[in-house]
């Protein structure tokens, strides 16, 4: 039995803190850990954040297999400032504040992170172990954030522009790995061979919409005038960005690694990975939602599904 943990503070409101505690179970070859922490701070810019995780773990010993099963769960929250000390005549803006704030108030982002992994090593032989991976993760994201400075402009003194995007975020993704790895010699030169298998899957869906903020009126003594969420009015238009994704992605891999021992102090490593990928993007129309413009130049109508289909071979 060993256990442990640790508190570190620092300026500007920080703190941070773990713990762990680890074992046998009574049964034999089975082990257990458990991993807690958390922190938070105010920021040096007043931009306070804070984190919390939990991560259990089990690790069985039995015959030629070693089994492990963790969780890792997480939970989180950041203060957005996309905006941060504004330009002012082509460069950052001077004798202001080093805090000065010309985002909102209450820009927050919050996230939750859940994955789980299941791994098993088979040590069939000397030569030969066989490692199976399992993992699923499942994540989301709210957030409250500035828009970026396309539209944002300083006219004066005044900052105009501004604009609130609500967005909503969730990924799911499922991960499956199979590894031979292989041991043997060629005329005296040792090879560890490693081969492998990976499946993933992601299904991802994103929606936003955008609002309209009050124009800060001296860049000087900055104050937001926007009070609360209730106050914006969400939209999606040409001006106002949206989406509501949904984004499908299956990948397929086989690939090997060769690590050749030419000596014991000199190693060659070469390999080749083939993947095939098949992603689809479905644009579910949101009123007032205009066309886009994907990255290849294509247009993108709300309504519609997008698919491609990828085979690249790295080595």
């Amino acid at each position: 039995l060993h256990w442990g943990g640790s508190v570190q503070a620092g300026s500007f409101g920080t703190v941070n803190a773990n713990a762990y505690v680890t074992g046998p179970t009574g049964v034999d070859g089975l082990n257990y850990r458990v991993d807690v922490g958390g922190g938070r701070s105010d920021g040096y810019r007043d931009l306070a954040s804070w984190n919390k995780e939990i991560r259990p773990d089990l690790q069985w010993t039995i015959g030629d297999h070693k089994i492990e099963f963790s969780l890792d769960a997480q939970d989180y929250m950041a203060t957005p400032d996309s905006y941060g000390l504004i330009y002012f005549k082509g460069a950052p803006i001077r004798n202001v504040p080093f805090d000065a704030r010309y985002s909102t108030p209450f820009a927050n982002a919050h996230g939750n992170y859940v994955r789980a992994t299941l791994s098993d090593e088979w040590r069939i032989a000397d030569y030969l172990t066989i490692n199976n991976r399992l993992s699923y993760l499942h994540h989301t994201l709210d957030f409250f954030s500035n828009g970026d400075s396309t539209h944002a402009k300083v006219k004066g003194n005044t900052f105009t522009g501004r604009q609130l995007r609500d967005q909503d975020d969730s990924l799911n993704t499922f991960d499956y790995q199979l590894e031979p790895v292989w041991k043997f010699s060629t005329g005296g030169i040792h090879h560890t061979l490693l081969t492998g298998f990976e499946y993933l899957d992601q299904d991802l869906n994103s929606a936003k919409t955008t609002a309209d903020l009050p124009d800060i009126d001296n860049i000087f003594a900055p104050v937001p005038r926007e009070t609360s969420i209730a106050s914006l009015n969400f939209q999606c238009a040409p001006s106002h960005s949206c989406q509501n994704d949904h984004v499908r992605a299956n990948f397929y891999s086989l690939y090997a690694t060769d690590q050749v021992d030419v000596t014991s102090q000199f190693k060659i490593r070469a390999g080749v990975r083939k993947d095939w990928f098949g992603t689809s993007l479905t644009l579910n129309p949101v009123a007032g939602e205009p066309n886009r413009t994907g990255n290849d130049g294509t247009t993108l109508v709300p309504g519609d599904t997008y698919t491609r289909n990828d085979a690249p071979t790295s080595w």
